[in-house]
């Protein structure tokens, strides 16, 4: 099976990676692909209550085919939620 590739403006699942809710997900949208698992994202936040802005930049963030192997402060493919 190969490995699916993310596409500019997809939607993905990241995991955040610190704070009060490190290990929740959020909706990230992919702004720039570097091969086939790596992508900058624009993470939607809840808010004050996580630990940054509701937008913040994550660059460099791993793409997992499965959501069980991301792990914070990577992300997973929305549609296998």
């Amino acid at each position: 099976m190969t490995m699916r590739i993310p596409r500019l403006g997809e939607t993905v699942m990241y995991v955040l990676p610190k704070g009060t809710n490190a290990g929740e997900i959020r909706p990230a949208i992919v702004v720039k692909v570097f091969g086939s698992d790596r992508v900058n994202v624009q993470v939607f936040t809840n808010g004050p209550t996580d630990y940054a802005p509701s937008l913040f930049y994550a660059p460099s963030v791993k793409v997992c085919e499965n959501p069980a192997d991301a792990t914070h402060g990577q992300a997973f493919f929305a549609d296998l939620v």
